[in-house]
């Protein structure tokens, strides 16, 4: 048996308590920090306050409508998002064993599939930060770059400040959902 697996990042943070209350479909695990739904008999939908989703074993129109439903529900917007795939493959005679795109193990049981769901989640989240933290540093270094050979910064005032502060509140982003 093969699955695949499809983790995203939809936002910064993801309200669960109004999640829960809005999604229909069967929560086999909730706490503070996670959502865990099985949809099917070994397939599962895990959510993260941290903003990410992952599907595991969800055909791609039943991922669609979730996060549609999901961003209808957290009013998020509909931009473009960070996604990840991995497969997993359950075969009782092999032996646990992690390739780059694929993991092969014995059997599938709710826990391996939390656990798994947890690691894609994390690894979409730092994917996303990555990308914003890049962003951030190109333009830094080309004000470091302007510093250096004209003494002076172009950006002044109140737009240098809101520059910073984004930089901070990247920062403060990363530490909260990522740490």
């Amino acid at each position: 048996m093969k699955k695949t697996i499809t983790g995203y990042h939809l936002g910064d943070r993801l309200d669960l308590k109004e999640i829960k209350h809005n999604l229909t479909f069967n929560c086999i695990y909730a706490d503070p920090t996670e959502l865990m739904y099985e949809i099917d008999n070994h397939s599962y939908i895990g959510i993260f306050d941290y903003g990410s989703i992952v599907f595991f074993g969800v055909d791609n129109a039943t991922q669609t409508n979730i996060i549609n439903a999901i961003r209808n529900v957290l009013k998020l917007d509909s931009i473009e998002l960070k996604r990840e795939n991995f497969d997993v493959e359950v075969n009782p005679e092999a032996s646990y064993k992690v390739i780059f795109d694929r993991l092969i193990i014995k059997e599938l049981s709710i826990d391996i599939a939390k656990i798994i769901m947890l690691n894609i989640a994390q690894s979409v989240a730092l994917d996303y930060y990555i990308e914003q933290s890049n962003i951030l540093l190109a333009q830094t270094y080309q004000f470091s770059v302007e510093l250096e050979e004209k003494g002076k910064f172009s950006i002044k005032g109140k737009r240098l400040l809101k520059y910073i502060g984004r930089l901070l509140n990247l920062k403060n982003k990363i530490t909260q959902n990522i740490y």
